[in-house]
């Protein structure tokens, strides 16, 4: 496992998501990656948001 307290979660539609370590991200770059993924590749009825999550292991809760 990661040597993190908080994961990134990208919600790439009903059918996956790809987590990655939280030092890594940039919010404002991933909601914008999130969003044209969206539009462009994922149809309408298998999209599950356009803005990514943050998961904290410390309280095993979730925000956006």
């Amino acid at each position: 496992m990661w040597e993190t307290d908080t994961v990134v979660i990208i919600p790439s539609s009903i059918h996956e998501l790809i987590a990655i370590k939280a030092d890594t991200a940039d919010a404002e770059f991933l909601n914008q990656m999130i969003r044209d993924v969206n539009e462009g590749m994922v149809s309408e009825k298998e999209q599950l948001s356009d803005h990514h999550y943050i998961y904290h292991a410390d309280t095993d809760s979730f925000s956006c």
